[in-house]
């Protein structure tokens, strides 16, 4: 088993490119959060954000690099925590934070060109993708770092969807844990939702790791993506273990 820390230098040779995805994240933030506080405080929110991302990009495991879309996904993910520790020390509640957290996802995802989305809609369930998304899956899982993502194909049988993704292990919900910002985990996953509707694939859940659930059983049909905010209108929230 390749231990995740061998890696450590994969993120800090990217310094420069590190930054800018964070700068790039703080345009979204900051009109997120406008309704919340100051443009004194927004700028103080981005210096203390800054330096406990750097704090954190250290701690970022190798979950496969490049060759790993969750790579991605991660690396947003610590961004957002670095933002998260920031908006506590301006006394903003939870609840806030979660849909500054949301609303900051539905800005980035905007950004998606809109004929972007239309192509990505078409593909998703040509039946070759479909086949390359599993076999995508299989070698991700088959992967042997121990801080990373495993997932499982699912197909339909009740016509209630196309096909179907459970992931049992998250490297977001991971490195979460290990730095005390569980509670933050299940508004993190809320942002598939706007992410899916931009990008016109049909998607719903019913269970994530972050309440409790043993997966996250992502389901992806044609048609619509329903908002993700408020939470309590989702049936991964209903009833939810964690909140």
């Amino acid at each position: 088993m390749i231990k995740t820390n061998d890696f450590t230098d994969y993120y800090t040779k990217q310094h420069a490119n590190m930054i800018k995805q964070f700068e790039q994240w703080f345009r979204c933030v900051r009109k997120s959060a406008a309704p919340y506080i100051t443009s004194e405080q927004s700028e103080r929110v981005h210096e203390i954000a800054l330096k406990e991302y750097e704090t954190l990009i250290p701690e970022i495991p190798y979950i496969g690099g490049k060759k790993v879309a969750g790579t991605r996904n991660l690396v947003g993910s610590v961004i957002l925590l670095a933002y998260i520790r920031a908006f506590e020390k301006e006394g903003l509640s939870e609840r806030v934070i979660g849909e500054i957290v949301y609303k900051s996802f539905d800005a980035f995802f905007a950004r998606i060109p809109a004929v972007f989305g239309t192509l990505a809609g078409k593909l998703m369930f040509v039946p070759w993708y479909v086949k390359k998304r599993k076999k995508t899956m299989e070698r991700v899982a088959a992967l042997p770092y121990t801080e990373g993502f495993v997932s499982s194909f699912v197909p339909c049988v009740d016509g209630s969807f196309v096909f179907g993704q459970d992931v049992s292990e998250c490297a977001i919900h991971k490195f979460y844990v290990k730095h005390d910002a569980r509670k933050y985990v299940p508004y993190l996953c809320l942002g598939d939702y706007p992410m899916f509707r931009r990008l016109n694939i049909g998607f719903f859940r019913t269970k994530t790791i972050g309440h409790g659930d043993a997966v996250c059983d992502f389901r992806f049909k044609k048609g619509k993506t329903e908002s993700g905010w408020p939470p309590e209108n989702l049936a991964e929230w209903q009833g939810s273990r964690e909140n």
